[in-house]
């Protein structure tokens, strides 16, 4: 029978992307809640193996919650996303989980957690991809670039290994493949504001804050060259 987890983030978008990576990849059961009030509670009724609760829970004490999680469930494995994901925050006050996780996470290094602290019955550890999978200036493996539908595929699988909202490719300046969160429209805003300020940083690795105007939302902006154009 596969292990019950409980996540705990008042970031329902962020818990349902947790909740859909493990229950893919791993086969476990999820539910998700936006409550840090009664979990202990809720907790022992529903007889989760895990809890991976989110220091931004506005409702709860961190420190006094998760101490009475480990005082009343203490087979119950509890791993926690830190404030500013630092483990040593003050804002703990001496309080330590089972484990600590990161933001945004990174799906292997999730799932190697987590089956750590509640091993999922045949599942199989996902290895984690090389940096530099072809050759400098190879374009084997790349055959996907060569179809949209495909590279929207591979898109979509790339985005489920991070908490990334979204995951496109730009060709010729224009949106090219896309998948993940954001409306179209927010998505050809994100298209354009990556050829302009590719246009000004020479074409190399560009790393920095947008806002887009259709959302009113300000992200992190990460692009790298693929291959040509």
């Amino acid at each position: 029978m596969a292990a019950k987890i409980l996540v705990a983030t008042p970031h329902i978008a962020f818990g349902e992307l947790i909740r859909q990576s493990l229950v893919e990849s791993a086969g476990y059961t999820v539910d998700v809640t936006n409550r840090g009030v009664g979990l202990v509670d809720r907790c022992r009724a529903g007889a989760y193996r895990l809890l991976i609760m989110d220091s931004d829970l506005p409702d709860v004490s961190i420190p006094d919650m998760g101490k009475a999680l480990l005082a009343h469930l203490p087979e119950m494995r509890l791993a926690l996303f830190p404030p500013g994901n630092d483990p040593h925050s003050p804002l703990l006050l001496n309080f330590t989980p089972h484990a600590f996780l990161r933001k945004p996470f990174y799906l292997p290094d999730l799932l190697e957690t987590v089956e750590r602290l509640v091993p999922a019955p045949g599942a199989q550890p996902i290895p984690k991809p090389p940096l530099h999978p072809d050759p400098p200036g190879s374009n084997a493996g790349l055959d996907w670039l060569e179809d949209a539908s495909r590279a929207a595929q591979h898109l979509t699988r790339l985005s489920l290994q991070s908490s990334a909202q979204a995951a496109l490719i730009t060709r010729g300046g224009k949106l090219w493949a896309y998948a993940g969160q954001l409306q179209q429209e927010a998505a050809q805003e994100l298209a354009a504001v990556i050829t302009r300020y590719w246009d000004m940083n020479g074409g190399t690795d560009l790393a920095r804050f947008a806002r887009l105007t259709s959302t009113g939302v300000q992200y992190m902006l990460y692009a790298t060259p693929v291959t040509g154009d």
